[in-house]
């Protein structure tokens, strides 16, 4: 039995032959103004009937996200707001679903017209392309949709803007973003447009949105999805807490690492310019992970809600917010945080937060008054140009522990190898006395095991974000006032 779709596919052709004005070859087409608009009308419907039998029922959920799409715009564009800004894959989507989805299959379809591909290959790459689009569409809308209802929440007065060259959508700035390179900061201002961009290449990860809030007489800044940045800042703001990428990546991997929403909280806009640039990642009030997926929480409970928790470690608390109902008993089992990785519990602790001087990024080589200065020299494969110099270890600020102590064994080793050399100076260590007077051994003192505090909340949000929003209220409320922006 012919499905609808290729039940008019077969009309199409039966049109075209009954036509013979319409000449259509593999590399050329001919469409005199008279069959044109049946031609394409057809053409149209095929496609239309095809992504109606791939999705089924699921279009209307995109119709739903659409409707409520327009319904927050409407809201927004009641106040000063004039415009929202979407990546270009997303907003054709978001203006019409079957439309967008139906154009990711012009091509191929137009190709098996004109005889260049089969309905036999034609197919399945079809539902291919359609289910990945619109699984990718209706995830990240419903994302921007809830960062709407966060911008409606909080009540902004103003809003600010924080423009990068990567942002413009254009090849050429792209190359530009793509260059390493140390920059100043974007110079922020007033607008009335939101923008939700979507860069391959980021010159600095900024926020997405900063605003200042009536409800709470601060300025909030919402920044959607992480992205790396190819700048370094030549400035940070010194009322923020910064971490090093490469702490972060030598403790925890490269994988599943980001939230979905990050929130910060300032008294300054200028304090919120910066999420990150390429060596430091801004830490947050507050992360959100958004879960669009029916079945996630069977799938894999909290485990990324707990790692990003953990990488992240957000000032005020996670939530995860997701668009299906879950199970509020299996929540709190999984809530548990004895079921954390071992060692994602030490490396919790280990991680050192920095408040970003200047002075820090440069080291020179100058030699304190009464010693010598230390001479460099290049090894690349030949350790021997090692023979008869001292070697000590650096100080690393790495939280890898592990890595140190083969830093120090080699260090030893090398010095042992060279009784001329100046061995490295070790500091003395004094006795510790305990009460009754008798020395003891020193030992360092075993820091107790941690027990982290993952302050995370799981709620169903679906449509109605009034749940999430008592619980912003909570975590936003509480935050002491910050100084003035500090540089």
């Amino acid at each position: 039995m012919e499905t609808k779709w290729l039940e008019k596919y077969n009309e199409l052709l039966k049109y075209i032959s009954d036509n013979p004005e319409i000449r259509i070859k593999p590399t050329s087409m001919s469409l005199p103004g008279e069959y044109k608009e049946v031609f394409y009308a057809k053409f149209e419907e095929v496609r239309d009937l095809f992504v109606e039998e791939v999705l089924g029922d699921s279009l209307k959920d995109a119709d739903v996200l659409q409707e409520k799409w327009n319904a927050e715009l409407s809201v927004l564009f009641q106040g000063f707001i004039q415009e929202v800004e979407l990546d270009v894959r997303l907003r054709p989507f978001m203006e019409n679903p079957r439309v967008a989805l139906s154009k990711k299959i012009y091509k191929s379809l137009l190709d098996v017209i004109k005889g260049n591909s089969s309905l036999e290959a034609f197919e399945p790459f079809a539902r291919k392309a359609i289910s990945e689009e619109f699984e990718y569409c209706m995830d990240l809308g419903y994302k921007r949709w809830l960062a709407l209802k966060l911008i409606d929440y909080f009540d902004a007065d103003a809003l600010y803007d924080y423009p990068t060259p990567d942002e413009n959508d254009t090849g050429e700035m792209d190359q530009v973003a793509a260059q390493d390179r140390f920059e100043p900061l974007p110079i922020w201002g007033t607008t009335t447009k939101l923008r939700f961009p979507v860069a391959f290449y980021a010159g600095f990860m900024v926020s997405h949105v900063t605003l200042h809030s009536k409800r709470f007489d601060r300025f909030i800044s919402i920044r959607c999805d992480h992205q790396y940045a190819r700048w370094t800042a030549k400035e940070r703001s010194k009322n923020q807490e910064w971490f090093r990428y490469f702490d972060i990546h030598d403790t925890y991997g490269l994988k599943d690492l980001w939230s979905d929403i990050y929130i910060y909280v300032a008294n300054d806009p200028k304090d919120l310019t910066l999420c990150g640039d390429k060596e430091y990642f801004c830490r947050p009030h507050i992360i959100i992970d958004v879960e669009t997926d029916k079945d996630w929480f069977s799938k894999k409970q909290l485990k990324s809600a707990k790692r990003h928790a953990i990488v992240n470690q957000p000032k005020t608390g996670t939530l995860v917010a997701s668009k299906f109902p879950v199970d509020g008993e299996l929540v709190q089992l999984a809530s548990v945080p004895q079921e954390l990785d071992a060692d994602f519990m030490k490396k919790h602790a280990e991680i050192e937060f920095v408040h970003w001087d200047p002075s820090e990024e440069i080291v020179e080589n100058v030699p304190v008054e009464g010693e010598e200065a230390i001479e460099e020299m290049t090894v690349n494969n030949d350790i021997n140009v090692l023979e008869g110099t001292a070697f000590v270890a650096p100080q690393r600020y790495s939280p890898a522990a592990e890595m140190d102590q083969e830093l120090n064994a080699v260090a030893s080793s090398l010095n042992a190898a060279s009784p001329d050399a100046v061995q490295a100076v070790e500091t003395p260590v004094e006795e510790v006395l305990p009460q009754d007077g008798v020395p003891t051994e020193n030992t360092e003192e075993e820091k107790p095991e941690m027990e982290p505090e993952l302050d995370i909340k799981v709620m169903y949000v679906g449509w109605d974000t009034s749940a999430l929003e008592g619980v912003l209220t909570d975590m936003i409320a509480p935050i002491p006032p910050y100084p003035v922006a500090n540089w």
